[in-house]
């Protein structure tokens, strides 16, 4: 009876043996590869798409243009108003002085006139208001009319508002002049400089974002715009996918995680491949179980904990493509490493 029952735990030590080497290391994955999402750092009009969806590109490529034709314009006035700068400088440094007290003396000169002749405007809407009113309380005139020249007399005044502000810091300026090239006025002549060169160097910043590139050598993916729309910062304009980075994903139930390993050579078929098969290695494996995905699931597995497993495919050779699905047969390696 002893010898029966030894017998007996003997052949179950075998038969769990076997069940453990017969385990169903079978999985259909997804096939994915690294995308990147190329937006734009600027607000503008496309003036060109240089890609279609399926393109291939190098790194550097020009994907989309904006157009920039106002900037442009911007970036010429900024120059020139820079070397005006410039020589506004040198002359203060040098102490060449005449040519700027003569041309601060114009500009104060000039806007007092613009300033007697708003007062003489004023003047004469004041009068043609007190007028209207007159006859509007009379029962002569309209209240449109009334309001009407009400509003011509408050803008003639707001402008008047302007004028004598620009006024006050004109004649500031022409007494900084008059009374010589002080250090304080060269450097802030000098500071004017700066302030021009930076005004520039920002609106060429812009100019060079207005033209989208790739960061890698890819696919085009997707192009979401085309020519003469707008596009705002943040917005997907492109999407490249790095075909490099190619990778089947798996999802491996927590009973076998065991039977896996990080850093591990697989290999694997599918019918569209006809028998060639495809190397890989496992490059991941989540730290975090899930439930399994809807798109893998079956009855039976659908309430069962996974892992989810990435395998990067190592000899591609532009026959396996993102979105396929692919099976793996991880028994298949483990057989082969087991002859080896």
């Amino acid at each position: 009876m002893k010898k029966i029952v030894i017998l007996l735990v003997f052949m179950l030590i075998f038969l769990t043996g076997c069940a453990k080497e017969n385990r169903n290391l079978s999985f259909t994955g997804s096939v994915e590869a690294d995308e990147i999402d190329i937006s734009s750092e600027i607000s503008g009009v496309i003036d060109n798409v240089f890609v279609k969806d399926g393109d291939l590109v190098k790194k550097g490529s020009s994907l989309i243009r904006l157009n920039t034709e106002d900037i442009k314009i911007k970036l010429e006035k900024a120059k020139l108003a820079k070397e005006i700068a410039e020589l506004t400088y040198n002359d203060i440094k040098n102490g060449n002085s005449d040519n700027l007290i003569d041309s601060a003396k114009y500009n104060v000169e000039s806007i007092n006139s613009e300033i007697n002749g708003a007062n003489k405007e004023i003047k004469f809407l004041e009068d043609n208001y007190n007028k209207i009113l007159d006859l509007y309380n009379s029962g002569a005139e309209t209240k449109v009319n009334l309001d009407s020249a009400k509003r011509m007399l408050d803008n003639e005044n707001s402008k008047k508002n302007v004028l004598i502000k620009k006024y006050n810091a004109l004649k500031k300026s022409y007494q900084e002049v008059k009374s010589g090239s002080n250090e304080e006025t060269i450097n802030k002549a000098k500071l004017n400089v700066d302030l021009k060169d930076l005004e520039i160097k920002d609106l060429e910043q812009i100019v060079k974002k207005s033209n989208l590139t790739s960061p890698i050598n890819g696919t085009i993916q997707n192009v979401n715009y085309g020519v003469g729309e707008l596009i705002s910062p943040v917005k997907k304009a492109i999407t490249v996918v790095d075909l490099k980075s190619i990778f089947l994903k798996i999802y491996v139930p927590e009973k076998e995680l065991n039977t896996i390993s990080l850093g591990e050579n697989v290999s694997f078929t599918d019918e569209f491949l006809k028998g060639k098969q495809i190397s890989g290695k496992i490059v991941y494996i989540s730290s975090k179980a899930e439930f399994t995905p809807k798109n893998i699931e079956s009855k039976e597995n659908k309430q069962e904990m996974v892992y989810e497993v990435k395998i990067k495919i190592t000899d591609n050779n532009n026959i396996i493509k993102p979105g396929m699905f692919l099976d793996v047969d991880l028994n298949d390696n483990k057989e082969g490493q087991n002859n080896d």
